[in-house]
């Protein structure tokens, strides 16, 4: 065969070997082609959840809440989503946490939260003002109501005497800044129904440190309501209107100008602490006094000192802090007066012999 028919032969079988292997493609492709369309469809729904951003729905919000909180003190409210696709990511969604609530001086109030929730849950920082059921209401980006659930909420206890003197010794040092500080002092006191005693109440940053029970002015000598704000400071005072009585760590409330005549302060007798509670004083705000030892934790030295209501304040509270005297009857109101004080003393003596 000459070297012309070779070449014409050799092209002849590759080009049937071209055509043999372009058909196979095609085969192939066709058979191919049944088992990769859902395999893309599913690769294309899923790059899209990634990519497309998940738009949740009321069903999805996940809330958690404690069994039950405390009258002015912060617990914190978790919200997330539950039962997304797999590997969604979610649309930023405003939603707006919303309850009624009574704030400390008696006056009903509504308050709001809004929170900006994405994928991840996102936790508030809550505080209700009084004590007994609140409703919890969340409202979508619409104003529509998402979820809705109740919380009971325990009274904060009034006692006669501080019932966290160490936990707050870190203010002392401090010096505080006033307008974090607030004194509320509530007048109200019905002899006929005396479920609730008089008090007052110190806040920090609108969460209650403590609750005291306190004596007002007695009948002809009424403590004037109002706002007002701590005024000077004196140690040991002696009242020049009534026989020269000692009034230990006295702080004065300044009533527009008027720092003399109205203070928070103690006595020296201990008869008064069985009065605290209701009316009794000449227009001061009485509060307790409670000797104690003490020990310099520098020089191991043991001195006299005193961890009373009137100290509290003289020690802890600023001058400029602000001071709303004013009455409200409560609706729920839980207190432990002198008597009772001392009744749990002697059960908890008792029980140690």
């Amino acid at each position: 065969m000459s070297e012309s028919e070779l070449k014409s032969a050799y092209e002849a079988k590759k080009a049937k070997l071209f055509r043999w292997g372009a058909w196979s493609s095609v085969a192939l492709s066709a058979l191919l082609i049944p088992i990769a369309e859902p395999l893309g469809a599913q690769a294309v729904t899923q790059e899209l959840s990634r990519i497309r951003p998940h738009i949740p729905s009321p069903e999805q919000l996940h809330l958690n809440l404690p069994d039950s909180a405390s009258e002015g003190q912060s617990f914190q409210v978790f919200l997330g989503w539950q039962n997304l696709p797999a590997g969604a990511k979610v649309e930023p969604t405003e939603l707006s946490l919303q309850w009624e609530d009574t704030d400390y001086s008696g006056k009903k109030i509504q308050s709001e939260k809004k929170l900006n929730i994405s994928t991840f849950h996102q936790r508030a920082q809550i505080t209700f003002q009084s004590p007994g059921a609140h409703k919890l209401e969340i409202k979508g980006p619409d104003g529509s109501l998402w979820h809705s659930q109740t919380l009971e909420t325990k009274p904060f206890q009034a006692s006669v005497f501080p019932q966290n003197w160490e936990q707050h010794q870190d203010l002392i040092a401090a010096k505080g800044d006033p307008k974090r500080f607030h004194l509320w002092v509530n007048l109200h006191f019905d002899p006929k129904n005396p479920k609730q005693r008089q008090y007052l109440q110190i806040t920090f940053d609108d969460q209650i440190l403590e609750r005291l029970l306190v004596s007002s002015g007695a009948v002809g000598h009424a403590t004037p309501q109002g706002q007002y704000e701590v005024g000077f400071k004196d140690f040991y005072p002696r009242s020049a209107k009534y026989n020269n009585t000692p009034m230990p760590f006295w702080s004065s409330i300044n009533m527009n100008g008027n720092q003399g005549e109205y203070g928070f302060h103690s006595l020296e007798d201990g008869g008064y602490l069985y009065l605290l509670g209701r009316p009794a004083s000449h227009g001061c705000i009485r509060l307790s006094r409670k000797p104690s030892l003490e020990t310099n934790p520098t020089t191991g030295e043991q001195f006299w000192g005193d961890r009373g209501g009137a100290r509290w304040i003289y020690e802890r509270v600023p001058e400029k802090t602000p001071v709303t005297i004013f009455k409200q009857a409560l609706p729920q109101f839980a207190y432990q007066d002198y008597q009772g004080f001392l009744v749990k003393q002697a059960k908890a003596a008792s029980s140690k012999s």
